[in-house]
């Protein structure tokens, strides 16, 4: 979770180490830009998620760079954005001490007449018992409009939320019994806005959990799709 504005100087360093990171593991991280208004300047791809979050993660200031939909404190007690080392070093230890018990897939339709798009966000759990919760975005890439800190008029902004479709922010809880192996549905539907470049649009499911008894919760498992398309189980 990239937390960002047009209205920040710093911001495009943070995005290029965040680019970078996703080199680094293609396959293990999805990014989400969430945008806000920032140091008097309007952000027309702010929403109130970005709001809602940074509160819950206690942040004031910009950048920042939120893994696993946790707020992480790094080596030296110095946040993640501090340094691209950071968020490398954070990276490889989430993945070895918290290993994920769940699959994640997803399958979209799209309507291109009425904008309207179906998701069907799909969970397996390598566990009985297991409590999860769904958690999805809309986001976009290829936006083009200004930012601080960057010489011209216009930026390509990418990996954009453009709308938290999930009701709540840590998402919704999922109701069903989790069995070992057998797959969970959960379903969204949702009409895009004329102003949003469907081509260039992906649904982020995120699986969450919570490791500390309900305080907070985190994700668990997460993969994303094109608007339209699918994506199965890469870990089942």
């Amino acid at each position: 979770m990239q937390f960002t504005s047009v209205g920040c100087h710093n911001c495009p360093t943070l995005g290029g180490w965040v680019k970078d990171l996703k080199a680094q593991y293609p396959d293990q991280l999805v990014v989400a830009a969430f945008h806000m208004d920032y140091n008097g300047m309007k952000d027309p791809m702010g929403i109130d998620a970005t709001t809602t979050y940074m509160k819950s993660f206690g942040f004031s200031g910009l950048p920042q760079f939120v893994l696993n939909n946790r707020k992480i404190v790094g080596d030296n007690n110095s946040q993640l954005n501090a340094n691209p080392n950071n968020m490398f070093n954070e990276m490889k230890k989430e993945l070895n001490l918290y290993p994920n018990t769940c699959g994640v897939a997803i399958e979209t339709s799209y309507n291109a007449s009425t904008r309207q798009l179906d998701i069907q966000a799909k969970l397996k759990s390598d566990i009985d018992g297991a409590e999860y919760r769904c958690l999805v975005y809309l986001v976009e890439d290829g936006i083009s409009y200004t930012q601080a800190g960057v010489e011209g008029t216009s930026y390509t902004h990418n990996n954009v939320v453009r709308k938290l479709v999930s009701s709540i922010n840590y998402g919704d809880k999922i109701k069903d019994e989790i069995v070992k192996d057998k797959e969970v549905v959960k379903t969204y539907t949702e009409k895009l806005d004329e102003g949003w470049n469907a081509d260039n649009m992906r649904v982020i499911v995120s699986i969450t959990n919570t490791l500390d008894g309900g305080a907070s919760f985190t994700c668990n498992n997460t993969t994303e799709c094109k608007v339209g398309g699918s994506v199965d189980y890469l870990l089942k």
